[in-house]
């Protein structure tokens, strides 16, 4: 059972969009939550991730949930990747790293959705929790969308180092609010590892995050996970999976 937003849901605009019946999902048959799903051939499978998913879109009624109709007691697994949207990481990108400039007002603003996040994902893990009482949860992370250090790239020439760093500080900040909430909730997070640059600027077929989906192997969408950052979330959530005691093939 899957649960969550775009980068859970989005793959590439090749793939046939599906989305739950009565819902205004898109989903991409080639997403995270399938490529997932096709390591564990013997288990039924069902995906409620949504684009554009807040943490709300798990329990309350909307055109993008509730999201946890789909779990039951039954449920023996559910993967979750949600929150990114309540951080305002569509309007980050817009508003700063786009924008040629991010002054003071816009990072405060951003910093506190960041820091907004922790209460909400303790609802929404609250309310999955109630739903699959005895489903094994996993937390995906979000993949780093910028590298250490952007020179040489493109949001490199439009943005200062400094702002570079106070970006990547709100990912890691959102990751780490993940980590601390799925632990109280007694979830397992599976947060993509950062030691190598698979970032925006990284080269073709390398990069798992993408500015506009259209590069040479990315087959995405803009600002979203690449055909290799889908296939590399994937094998990290199968990984965590079998840790646990999942059976695959």
């Amino acid at each position: 059972m899957a649960i969550g937003d775009s980068f859970m849901a989005a793959g590439s605009n090749a793939a046939a969009i599906t989305g739950p019946v009565g819902t205004a999902c898109n989903q991409a048959t080639d997403n995270v939550a399938h490529l997932v799903a096709s390591s564990f051939p013997q288990m039924t499978f069902a995906d409620y991730s949504c684009v554009g998913a807040l943490t709300t879109d798990v329990y309350a009624p909307s055109t993008r949930g509730p999201q946890n109709v789909g779990l039951s007691p039954a449920t023996k697994v559910a993967i979750v990747s949600i929150g990114g949207n309540d951080a305002g990481f569509e309007q980050i990108a817009t508003d700063c790293l786009f924008a040629l400039s991010c002054p003071p007002e816009k990072k405060a603003q951003f910093s506190a959705n960041v820091a907004s996040v922790g209460p909400k994902l303790t609802g929404a893990y609250a309310a999955i929790r109630q739903a699959a009482p005895n489903a094994r949860v996993f937390t995906v992370g979000y993949l780093p969308i910028l590298p250490p250090d952007a020179k040489g790239c493109l949001v490199g020439l439009i943005n200062t180092q400094e702002t570079i760093n106070f970006l990547n500080g709100l990912q890691r900040q959102l990751n780490d609010t993940i980590v601390a909430e799925s632990s109280k909730a007694g979830f397992t997070p599976v947060i993509p590892a950062t030691s190598s640059d698979h970032s925006v600027c990284a080269a073709d077929f390398q990069r798992y995050v993408s500015m506009t989906g259209a590069g040479a192997g990315d087959e995405g969408i803009p600002m979203h996970p690449t055909a290799p950052g889908r296939q590399y979330v994937a094998e990290r959530v199968a990984i965590a999976m079998r840790s646990a005691g999942v059976q695959g093939t």
